[in-house]
């Protein structure tokens, strides 16, 4: 088995069709190498990396590698929220990337809201917050 080691990551590309992920990776020697992957190998290589990398921070700060992150039980402030339709389990799949605080990794949470009715609560809910939020509680 091949052993690479990226010096960097150099970017990426998804197919016209959604069907696959290219990463180029450059190693320290100036080589570059992509990685292709179908769209099912791209899901769990995200999902992955996205659990491993707070174990990686956590290892990091008990040896002071990393700084430490004051809050790690604090929730997580959201960065990008998708919501997916599934129209056979008449169900919708809501996944939240965002990080506890501005120095720890990316992590990401999910849940699924089944029926329209209760994911029309949920969108109610969400609106009757945001217009408590005074303006300059919003994002900008």
């Amino acid at each position: 088995m091949a052993h690479l080691v990226a010096a960097r990551l150099k970017g990426g590309d998804i197919a016209g069709d959604g069907s696959t992920l290219d990463i180029v990776v450059g190693t320290s020697d100036g080589e570059e190498h992509t990685l292709t992957l179908p769209f099912d190998q791209a899901v769990w290589l995200s999902q992955a990396l996205l659990s491993l990398t707070n174990e990686l921070h956590e290892r990091q700060t008990a040896h002071g590698s990393a700084l430490r992150t004051p809050h790690l039980d604090a929730a997580m402030i959201a960065e990008g929220v998708q919501i997916n339709l599934n129209e056979t389990a008449s169900a919708a799949l809501i996944q939240i990337v965002g990080r506890r605080d501005p120095q720890a990794p990316l992590g990401s949470g999910s849940f699924r809201i089944d029926g329209a009715e209760r994911l029309r609560a949920f969108a109610t809910k969400c609106l009757e917050v945001a217009d408590k939020m005074t303006p300059s509680s919003l994002p900008s």
